[in-house]
């Protein structure tokens, strides 16, 4: 047999491509056909052709490996998982931001990933647990095929819940439904991390006041939001969003922003 010499990576989501590229040819087609009717219709169409281009470039340009690296080592670091911890990670694709969380956390923690696999992102079920056991970390986490609009755990079953490039997706009737779900599961007193693009005009999703006041809306309060900006031939910004189902007292804030400051010095 064979010895496995690599990870199978994520480069990118295909079908998502492929979505803003037929946009691209769509709009700008319509757009020609506008401008020969002297229609002001053209130049609402050239603007989201020239939108969609630009996100299509972005997807090729961005140095996508390094990003997912980095903000999984990151959000390792703010998670910093503690003896006995549930944690449950929704939408893990090939399982890498999983893993480095895996490696910062004991023995005895819970680690469960969720996702469908295939389709949006081309990896599958078999190939991310290779990956894990790759990285020999099979016995530290285990997969779970379901859908992050009906995870199957009970109310409360996780001190950790995160997710990652989930919600920017979504339109703002299907994000509802996840977060939803994602705070179902997670216990009084537990952590909620977003990783997600600062901001997507066509899914209608930034991180503002707006989103602040809709998590409250929840029982979720976030405490911190950390920006982490990558620079390619385009420059993308992620943010991980750090909330908490409760309000925090001061100390729990004092030690919460030390783990901040420690993370910012590492990186």
């Amino acid at each position: 047999m064979k010895k496995r010499t690599e990870l199978k990576i994520n480069r990118g989501p295909k079908t998502y491509l492929i979505i803003n590229l037929i946009t691209l040819i769509l709009c700008t087609s319509l757009a020609i056909l506008a401008s020969l009717m002297k229609n002001i219709v053209a130049l609402i169409l050239l603007f989201i052709s020239a939108y969609t281009l630009v996100r299509i470039m972005m997807w090729f340009k961005v140095p996508h490996l390094v990003e997912r690296s980095k903000s999984g080592m990151i959000l390792a670091r703010l998670i910093a998982p503690k003896p006995h911890d549930n944690i449950l990670y929704v939408t893990v694709g090939d399982g890498l931001l999983l893993m480095s969380l895996a490696k910062m956390a004991s023995s005895n923690c819970l680690i469960v990933g969720t996702d469908l696999w295939g389709g949006f992102y081309n990896v599958t079920r078999k190939e991310a647990l290779n990956n894990i056991r790759f990285a020999e970390l099979y016995d530290r986490i285990n997969l779970v095929e379901a859908t992050c609009f009906k995870l199957p755990f009970e109310d409360e079953s996780f001190d950790v819940v995160a997710t990652n490039f989930t919600l920017s997706t979504l339109s703002p009737e299907k994000r509802k439904k996840v977060l939803e779900e994602l705070i179902r599961v997670l216990r009084i007193n537990g952590w909620l991390f977003l990783v997600e693009t600062a901001s997507d005009l066509i899914f209608r999703w930034r991180i503002n006041k707006k989103l602040e006041k809709e998590l409250e809306g929840f029982g979720i309060r976030i405490v911190n939001i950390v920006p982490l900006e990558f620079k390619g031939s385009f420059t993308r910004l992620i943010c991980i969003v750090c909330c908490v189902k409760k309000v925090l007292n001061k100390d729990e804030l004092k030690k919460f922003r030390a783990s901040l400051e420690s993370c910012e010095e590492n990186t």
